[in-house]
């Protein structure tokens, strides 16, 4: 038999180490949660950029955002799902609606969901209906789960999040004492939970997944980006090997069309979240990139319902979307390393009066 000598100083050890850290790891996460709970800023925090909307606006996240988080030193890449927040159907109209089967939707492909609370809101009668029936949409898609109370910098005083994070223990037991009911008396598991999760579930009624025995609790502030490694600590250690869906450097599948839209449409809602109405279409007519991103023109155009919200994203002599304009054009420089940036923004309305 052949006998091969390792070179001097690399021991097997030492090589079954190396293998191991060498070794690709990689989870697929949705982050959901009730609208405005700071999912988004937790997205752009974890990956490091500026990857979905973040606004005091309700719903302003559109679309399933994938951010990509990718360690090269520990060899493990996160792909999150940013969607949209929570509405309950009953205080909803049809675009929510959507919105709210598309957050649904989310938890079916990943492994893991993000459960996002906001800790400064009172945990009343239509938080807990929320939260519930994201829980009953994990517990169905058999995902578990990690419950964050965020903004737990503005809970006063502060044995409040104890009081919050009970609260939210007994309804998540509550959830799975339902679910596991509905088992055993042979009901569908996912009747009520939610449309587009019933072809999610990968098991059959005999289930028996346990939501509780995995779920965690953490408390972080992300407007001040405290708690955040804990959270990132967390998602590391129950990734699963596999190769990297991604190249490490990609930290969105958003192109330069699509991010320069996003931060147009998170400027929009921040000023004039109480005004304007959810569905405010952007069309870009023209964008212009030069090969080394010195320099980005864009010309877009902002389709609202009525007149009267046309005249508000304008305002008095043009100062309202100037002021957008202003915004974007410093968040697009940050974003894509522009040395100089152009918008000009149109906006019509589909009726007059």
């Amino acid at each position: 038999r052949k006998v091969f000598k390792l070179p001097r100083g690399l021991t097997a050890d030492a090589l079954k180490q190396e293998d191991q850290t060498c070794v690709e790891r990689s989870l697929d996460v949705a982050i959901l949660g009730a609208p405005n709970a700071g999912k988004s800023t937790l997205l752009n925090l974890l990956v490091g950029g500026k990857v979905s909307a973040v606004s005091p606006k309700r719903n302003t996240t559109r679309e399933s955002v994938v951010g990509i988080l990718s360690d090269t030193k520990e060899k493990v890449q996160i792909v999150f799902h940013d969607t949209p927040g929570y509405v309950d159907y009953r205080a909803a109209g049809r675009f929510v609606r959507e919105l709210h089967v598309g957050a649904r939707e989310a938890v079916g492909p990943v492994d893991r969901c993000l459960v996002l609370v906001d800790a400064a809101r009172r945990f009343d009668a239509g938080a807990r209906r929320d939260f519930e029936a994201l829980i009953d949409n994990c517990i169905v898609a058999e995902r578990p789960v990690a419950v964050v109370l965020n903004k737990a910098d503005l809970v006063h005083p502060k044995p409040r999040l104890l009081l919050t994070a009970d609260a939210l223990w007994r309804a998540l037991e509550g959830c799975q004492e339902r679910q596991a009911g509905a088992v055993v008396r042979g009901e569908d598991p996912g009747e009520g939970a939610g449309r587009g999760l019933k072809e999610c579930n990968s098991a059959d009624k005999g289930s028996r997944f346990d939501l509780t025995e995995e779920a965690e609790f953490f408390m972080i502030s992300a407007g001040k980006n405290d708690g955040v490694d804990d959270v990132k600590s967390y998602l590391f250690s129950h990734a699963y090997e596999r190769e990297w869906e991604y190249e490490e450097d990609v930290i969105t599948e958003f192109d330069e069309e699509e991010l320069v839209s996003e931060i147009i449409r998170e400027q929009i809602y921040r000023r004039f979240h109480k005004e304007v109405p959810y569905r405010v279409e952007q069309f870009t007519r023209d964008l212009k990139v030069s090969e080394d991103h010195s320099f980005i023109r864009i010309n877009q155009e902002l389709i609202v319902p009525n007149d009267s919200q046309r005249k508000i994203i304008i305002g008095n002599n043009g100062n309202s979307l100037k002021a957008v304009m202003a915004a974007a054009r410093n968040e697009i420089k940050r974003a894509l390393g522009c040395g100089e940036v152009i918008i000009n923004i149109s906006v019509k309305a589909t009726k007059k009066k």
